[in-house]
């Protein structure tokens, strides 16, 4: 590669190791950091010839869960729903706190509204008027956060972006910044040496041609 940018996912030629570039040069070396198989950090300096780009939205995505090991946790259906409502509220301006009291008192007013539905089922079904409840499967449940990403990515779009593009650059963001799972939630180091390496996600340079 003749140039690398700062956040820009690269792997070695004929190499599946993913790295993202801290910094680089004029003498065309890039300063690569990536996560062993044990999730300590490790950087290298690297002759840009050598690189390749790497960028692809969805293995961003992924390679923050995989780096992390956050992909070998036991799933847990209340941390994910909370995960979500969070980014939910932040979509109406609200950032919860680090003890998620919001995200947690939404999801206990969806737990009751499962239970309530749950005792209408067994008690008066007659009543339903058309809300059904059957205990989900695994695949069932795979279907329901797959469905949350398709309406997410659509509605990207029309707010007039590129969500593929958008997805890039959220990974070059969230793998830029290292940190350690609080209450189920990553929390980012704010050391002066950790928030120096921040790459901030810029969606302008997403935006879509609409005629």
């Amino acid at each position: 590669m003749d140039y690398v940018e700062i956040g820009q996912v690269v792997k070695l030629k004929n190499s599946s190791q993913l790295m993202t570039v801290e910094a680089h040069d004029l003498d065309g070396i890039a300063y690569c950091v990536y996560f062993d198989d044990k999730c300590n950090i490790k950087r290298l300096e690297i002759d840009m010839d050598l690189l390749e780009d790497a960028t692809n939205a969805l293995k961003e995505l992924e390679r923050f869960q995989t780096d992390r090991l956050l992909h070998k946790n036991t799933f847990d259906l209340r941390i994910a729903t909370m995960n979500i409502l969070e980014e939910l509220l932040e979509a109406h301006g609200v950032g919860d706190n680090k003890e998620r009291d919001c995200a947690d008192i939404m999801y206990e007013e969806l737990e009751r509204i499962v239970a309530q539905t749950i005792w209408f089922k067994n008690n008066r079904p007659e009543e339903m008027d058309g809300i059904t409840y059957s205990e989900p499967t695994i695949e069932e449940q795979i279907d329901a956060f797959c469905d949350i990403q398709v309406f997410a990515g659509g509605e990207v779009g029309k707010l007039g972006y590129s969500n593929e593009q958008c997805l890039i650059e959220v990974g070059k963001e969230i793998n830029s910044r290292t940190g350690e799972i609080v209450n189920g939630k990553f929390e980012k180091f704010k050391t002066e040496e950790a928030m120096s390496k921040w790459y901030k996600a810029n969606f302008a340079q997403c935006k879509l041609n609409v005629e």
